[in-house]
């Protein structure tokens, strides 16, 4: 310990005595020079003076610059706040917008006209789907074979065996007609003779080329007359099926039909219809007609039989999502509403059957209760309760609702 201390102590000794000695030797110094330090006091002192005049100023000045750069940097926080804070609820500033009256109804989405093919069999006979496994929604292409009607098991009608006799009648007709006109050429047989010939050739050549178009070995096949989407099977494997017989459906998928069943009331605002919204029940999704290709094809001018509903049809394009035979919530839209009170339906909650949104009021969230009038599927018609100019909070409303019932409020959101 002393090995420590005491080099320490040796060092403050040599140095209390440095400076003591130098303080001794100032003090002569001064005694001695006390009149000239007298005389230049005054020049001295005034040239120090000037000089700390510009400190001052030096000073005053980077104070300013310092609180111009704190403001700014003060300014620039705020703006960021200002933003986060209108990412965050979604702040909409209430001004009178435009809005179509709405008919909130039910319907279903159904293939367009000429989009889905029904595939028949054109020949009696068992049905083999053979290696290709078919199943609905698999997606097919034009003229690929997907069906093989047989008869081998068959005594009457059966495909193999009427093809051979087609093709036998075929290339019998055929040399009977090119030996007819060798012997018209040598004018063996009459002119009268060799058309009838000619005829009976054509016959046998049409039927066997219809009955060879659609036949391959094993049986008839059944090819995809378009590209698209499986919809239907309608026959098993093994079944046998007689000529006409429907055997499968397919679906290009590319437009699709809207129905919507309008109430008997409503029917005098039909005519007003030109767009709407609807909501595909399988994924809560909304769609737009508008957005869609979509046009208003017709609607019925009568109700149908037992039925309390009038249809209306728009047609649309089919996006991918969209699935024929499926179920849909329609929002008609009819007559405009001039300088309309629109918010949007995530700013809405409900409590014991009441609406309120948030509001804001200066550094809080003001609890407004709102009276709705109607709405498309993604807008609300206020008709009382909010005003232009209000700042509601379109986004995250539970958010502040849950910060109001708790200690630990969101920046920028306490509630009244």
């Amino acid at each position: 310990m002393k090995k420590i201390i005491l080099p320490f102590l040796l060092f403050g000794y040599l140095a209390w005595g440095t400076a003591c000695s130098s303080s001794n030797k100032q003090g002569e110094h001064d005694h001695q020079h006390d009149t000239e330090a007298a005389h230049d006091h005054e020049g001295h002192d005034h040239g120090d003076h000037d000089h700390d005049h510009e400190g001052e100023e030096h000073d005053h000045d980077h104070e300013e610059a310092g609180s111009e750069h704190a403001d700014h940097d003060h300014a620039n926080e705020s703006e960021e706040h200002e933003h986060e804070h209108n990412e965050a609820y979604g702040m909409l500033v209430i001004a009178p917008n435009k809005f179509q009256e709405v008919i909130h109804t039910s319907g279903n989405i159904m293939p367009a006209q000429g989009d889905e093919i029904t595939l028949t069999a054109n020949h009696d006979g068992v049905v083999v789907f053979g290696n290709k496994s078919l199943l609905p929604g698999e997606q097919v292409r034009q003229g690929e074979n997907l069906i093989t009607i047989s008869g081998k098991t068959m005594i009457h009608d059966n495909i193999e065996a009427t093809f051979m006799d087609s093709k036998t009648a075929y290339e019998t007709a055929k040399a009977n007609y090119e030996r007819a006109k060798l012997l018209n050429a040598d004018k063996i047989t009459s002119d009268q003779e060799l058309a009838e010939i000619k005829m009976a050739f054509e016959k046998a050549r049409i039927n066997y080329e219809t009955i060879k178009q659609n036949y391959t070995s094993g049986g008839q096949k059944i090819s995809a007359s378009s590209s698209g989407y499986i919809k239907d099977i309608l026959v098993a494997e093994g079944e046998f099926v007689t000529t006409g017989q429907p055997i499968l459906k397919i679906t290009k998928n590319k437009r699709l039909v809207v129905k919507a069943d309008v109430p008997q009331r409503f029917f005098p605002m039909l005519s007003k219809i030109k767009t709407a919204n609807f909501i595909t029940l399988y994924d809560q999704q909304l769609h737009k007609t508008e957005e869609l290709n979509g046009k208003l094809i017709s609607y019925g001018k009568s109700t149908g039989e037992n039925s309390l509903f009038t249809p209306i049809y728009f047609e649309i394009d089919n996006i991918g999502n969209l699935l024929a035979g499926s179920f849909v919530e329609v929002y008609l839209k009819t007559s405009e509403v001039p300088n309309a009170i629109v918010v949007p339906k995530t700013a809405l909650l409900e409590e014991a059957g009441r609406y309120y949104v948030y509001v804001e009021a200066g550094e809080t969230f003001e609890k407004r209760y709102v009276t709705i009038d109607c709405n498309d599927g993604e807008n609300y018609h206020i008709t009382d309760g909010l005003k232009p100019g209000d700042h509601v909070a379109t986004k995250n409303p539970y958010l502040i609702k849950l910060a109001s019932m708790s200690s630990a409020l969101p920046a920028h959101s306490h509630q009244h």
